[in-house]
């Protein structure tokens, strides 16, 4: 049986309309006695509605037509464990 460890954390960031690409960074640590990483997400509005994340400067996640896909998830490996990346855009939407 697998070892699971719930390990969550929410970022809230407000930006202006009129921005073509929303960028935020902050580091994290995905589980106790890991290594810090740079997670990045960036967001393009205007047409393209793409949503990229990145951890450590190397894409793991990319969301198109977000206005249909404003909810999703997805797991991707990071450094051999997977790690659930969520994202709920619905308020920035609607």
């Amino acid at each position: 049986m697998a070892r699971v460890t719930l390990f969550a954390r929410g970022e809230h960031v407000v930006v202006s309309s009129d921005a073509a690409v929303i960028m935020h960074t902050a580091p994290s640590r995905f589980a106790e006695g890991w290594l810090e990483h740079e997670v990045s997400v960036s967001c393009a509005s205007g047409g393209v509605d793409k949503l990229w994340v990145s951890i450590d400067g190397k894409h793991a996640v990319q969301a198109r037509r977000l206005r249909w896909n404003f909810r999703g998830n997805q797991t991707v490996f990071v450094n051999g464990a997977p790690v659930d990346v969520m994202w709920d855009l619905h308020g920035w939407w609607f």
